[in-house]
């Protein structure tokens, strides 16, 4: 596919079982493994949010957006 194409008939989807992942293959085998194996589990267990980026039907990219810990701190300066 030419760039031009993509840029102008890219979609985002969110990952659900139904999607074929098997295909999928990007520089990083570390990205790879974690989108086939581990994405869609951390998500069902809200650690993560999946949104597949697509074209033509096929699965061209992703991103995950991801829970982390915020710490929250008693201001020293403030009050009970």
């Amino acid at each position: 596919m030419e760039i031009k194409y993509i840029k102008d008939n890219y979609y985002f989807e969110t990952l659900t079982s139904t999607h074929d992942l098997s295909d999928f293959n990007c520089e990083s085998e570390d990205l790879t493994n974690f989108l086939i194996n581990d994405a869609l589990d951390q998500q069902t267990d809200k650690i993560n949010l999946t949104k597949l980026i697509m074209c033509n039907g096929e699965v061209i990219g992703f991103v995950t957006l991801l829970t982390d810990t915020i710490e929250i701190k008693k201001n020293p300066r403030q009050k009970n």
